[in-house]
């Protein structure tokens, strides 16, 4: 429950976010939007994955295992799972210009 809440938190915090983005001047306001975008993934990354260990780690002694090494896995940065947002906003509304032209 506690990782959809997280989930919840992030489809929240993104909308809100997402009011820094001006359709009309993407290039202007997209670095403060990327750099607000970058930290709530960065910050989410984190407890989703303390979250994950705390489950395995009870798990394991629920179960009366001996604690392992948690490997974690590698995530390319936060900054690459949002750099593909505001091309395909451009590329998007530019179809739609288009689309209203013909």
């Amino acid at each position: 429950m506690a990782q959809i809440r997280l989930g919840g938190a992030a489809a929240a915090l993104t909308a809100a976010n997402a009011r820094r983005l001006d359709p009309n001047d993407l290039d202007g306001t997209e670095a403060r939007w990327m750099a607000a975008q970058v930290a709530i993934v960065e910050t989410l990354r984190t407890q989703s994955q303390k979250l994950a260990e705390d489950y395995l780690r009870a798990f394991w002694k629920a179960e009366g295992m001996e604690p392992r090494e948690i490997v974690r896995p590698k995530l390319p940065p936060a900054v690459e799972s949002v750099r593909w947002v505001v091309p395909t906003i451009k590329a998007r509304t530019k179809r739609y210009a288009e689309a209203q032209r013909s």
